[in-house]
């Protein structure tokens, strides 16, 4: 897993990088220790193998087929 401590933009998407290299597991682990995002709202799958994450106070997805978190 590699997270990203910079602003990183993925070309694919033009959404922000948060990890790569990571399966879902671990991307819901890694958000559950972010101070600030509030409880978790649920998941729903989109289109092209993204899952979306809902917090209260933020949207993430992850890309299935590139092992990608993204924030929105």
């Amino acid at each position: 897993m590699r997270a990203f401590k910079t602003l990183c933009k993925d070309a694919k998407t033009g959404m922000e990088m948060i990890l790569s290299e990571t399966s879902f597991n671990m991307a819901c682990d890694y958000l559950s220790r972010i101070p600030g995002l509030g409880l978790l709202l649920g998941t729903e799958k989109a289109e092209n193998n993204m899952t979306n994450i809902y917090f209260e106070k933020r949207v993430f997805a992850y890309d299935e087929d590139r092992g990608y978190l993204l924030g929105a």
